[in-house]
């Protein structure tokens, strides 16, 4: 099984690429302190009902940085348009997402950058130990969606 990941091209160039992201956050701490978050946030854990949303399913709370909450939420909605092999509105969802995320104020982006790819990762390396060969696939195209969207590319900044 290990040998497997290790040599799969798409993994390796994965955490290679967090492994860029991830240097200017070695020493890195939150200037603004750390957010409570729901730690389970996904497209599952929001309800609707008479026209409001509410958050379920509460037993992973904890804090940590809201971008690492966002980035992960973004991945469960990419997921689920890529399931539904919906890409077109998952790449147009993903310019969006992106674009509003970069103008926020109070909010690291090139940490939400690094921690979206981690994400994306983590998935795809579960996706490979479950040999799970549809979510695989499905992880590789999310990425290159994402990938090629030029506010992802690492040389644009803040």
């Amino acid at each position: 099984q290990q040998l497997k990941v290790y040599n799969n091209k798409t993994i390796v160039h994965l955490l290679n690429e967090c492994k860029q992201r991830a240097k200017p956050f070695l020493n890195w701490r939150p200037t603004q302190g750390f957010n409570l978050l729901h730690g389970d946030l996904h497209t599952g854990n929001v309800v609707k009902k008479n026209g409001n949303y509410f958050l379920i399913d509460y037993e992973f709370v904890r804090y940590g940085t809201k971008e690492l909450e966002i980035a992960n939420y973004i991945v469960s909605c990419l997921i689920f348009y890529g399931i539904h092999n919906d890409f077109n509105t998952l790449n147009n969802i993903s310019k969006k997402y992106f674009k509003i995320f970069r103008q926020l104020k109070l909010f690291h982006y090139n940490l939400f950058l690094f921690l979206l790819l981690l994400s994306i990762t983590l998935y795809y390396i579960t996706a490979l130990i479950k040999n799970d060969n549809g979510h695989t696939i499905l992880i590789e195209k999310i990425y290159n969606v994402i990938s090629n969207n030029e506010c992802f590319l690492r040389n644009n900044k803040k």
